[in-house]
């Protein structure tokens, strides 16, 4: 079933051009080892969840004839990057396009203010943007669910899309809402970002069904340590974070062969309402200059991902080795997917079943409380991805994804403390009481990770 992408705010709208050209990519680059017939059934499912085929000439519509046209809105409230993601893939060299009917856009931002986003904004122009978020379903011949991408710091990705988030629940109270938040740098982008990300993830935690966290620093990190990238630009951060999380997303089937469907994969994950914070691992993490000579193993890539799970590792290199599961402070999971890509052999994943897959259904590495039988879910194509002949990705419901928020609670409750910066958000009708609402919030789903 189609997916339908929100792109929110600077942040939002250049991840999502960099996740449809991977998602492109992953569906019509070649494999050698599929059959043509393979090949092509891939195709059609990755298109089938990202793209709608545009209709073919001599109907008047304005996207007669250019092919694939990505399932996604674009709203920001400066329209320099959504136009910039127009023209770009409008070029006859690109093999897929956006829909210029489905933006919304203002000509000046939200100055960085979660709450001028929010308050001012948000209801403004909701019901604009729920009419083309609307159509935008209309096109497509069936849905899923929903892909919020929004980074957490600013005002237009954080204060806007949490509006809009609050107000997609609201319209569309049966679909699933995945947000893609991008944790701001610790150094500081702007003054206002732990607000904004206190804010953000309190209103989210209430209305997705999961929220899966980036953080800038360990992205880049991959970047400089692994892709051996010299100068890191956000396009490498986006593309890092993309393959993430379509390692997840892009089409797999389980042993049983029934598709990793957006819905059972939150559904599988997110397994109690009062746990929806996630994270995302990959393995491995290679250059290009390196990919050709790569010979991994499927033993050695469930190693390494389960070591980095246990450990909280963001990053195959320098794990820690004398971490077990038998260790008292491992990292535990409520529930987990593991998704494996790439040349099928007599051992990999799909052939070999649950013995395949053993150190991720070790019982240790699991809360008691997750009460599923099956905490572990996975799923395999065959079809590489990356350029990878083999390469696995994890999503992860566990405890480690609570500490940088509480982290974040104790800082801002400091600031608040001291009535920090607190102005700048009454201005715009956000109050002392709407930010201890979010600290009790957000204290309560620190409180449920902490009592695993």
């Amino acid at each position: 079933m189609a997916l339908l992408t929100l792109q929110l705010g600077q942040c939002g709208n250049q991840l999502g051009r960099e996740m449809f050209d991977m998602a492109h990519s992953a569906g019509h680059d070649p494999d050698p080892h599929l059959t043509p017939e393979d090949l092509h059934t891939y195709r059609r499912r990755v298109n089938h969840v990202f793209f709608t085929e545009a209709p073919p000439s001599g109907g008047g519509d304005a996207l007669e004839g250019s092919g694939l046209v990505a399932n996604a809105v674009q709203i920001d409230m400066e329209e320099k990057v959504v136009q910039g993601n127009i023209k770009s893939r409008r070029s006859g060299s690109s093999p897929w396009s956006y829909d210029p009917r489905l933006k919304h856009c203002k000509a000046r931002g939200a100055g960085n203010n979660w709450a001028n986003g929010y308050s001012s904004y948000g209801p403004l122009v909701a019901p604009d943007v729920l009419d083309t978020v609307q159509r935008a379903l209309e096109r497509m011949d069936s849905h899923s669910g929903f892909l919020v991408a929004m980074s957490l710091a600013g005002g237009t990705g954080s204060g806007l899309g949490t509006f809009v988030s609050e107000q997609v629940r609201d319209a569309f109270p049966k679909s699933f809402i995945l947000s893609q938040v991008v944790w701001p740098y610790s150094s500081g982008e702007i003054i206002l970002q732990d607000y904004n990300t206190l804010l953000s993830l309190s209103h989210l935690s209430q209305v997705s069904d999961g929220i899966v966290i980036f953080h800038n620093e360990d992205m880049q990190n991959i970047c400089h340590r692994r892709l051996r990238l010299p100068h890191v630009t956000f396009s490498d951060i986006n593309r890092v974070i993309s393959s993430h999380l379509l390692g997840v997303l892009l089409p797999a089937a389980g042993t049983d062969y029934t598709p990793n469907s957006f819905g059972n994969t939150l559904t599988h994950v997110c397994c109690h309402p009062e746990y929806r914070l996630l994270s995302a691992k990959c393995v491995p993490h290679v250059s290009k200059e390196v990919v050709p000579f790569t010979n991994s193993n499927w033993e050695t890539l469930e190693r390494d991902l389960k070591q980095m799970l246990i450990s909280d590792s963001p990053i195959d290199e320098c794990l820690n080795w004398n971490m077990s599961v038998k260790s008292p402070n491992i990292n535990r999971s409520l529930a987990n997917m593991v998704v494996s890509r790439g040349t099928k052999t007599s051992n990999s994943p799909q052939k070999s079943g649950a013995n395949q897959m053993s150190a991720f259904l070790d019982c240790a590495i699991y809360c008691n409380s997750t009460g599923l039988d099956e905490p572990c879910a996975y799923a395999h194509s065959s079809k590489q991805f990356n350029g990878l002949d083999k390469s696995m990705y994890l999503l992860s419901n566990s405890q480690s994804t609570a500490k940088p928020v509480d982290k974040l609670v104790q800082k801002c409750w400091g600031m608040f403390s001291n009535k920090a910066y607190l102005h700048q958000y009454s201005q715009f009708n956000v109050g002392e009481s709407d930010f201890l609402d979010c600290f009790v919030a957000l204290e309560g789903v620190i409180k449920a990770y902490d009592a695993l």
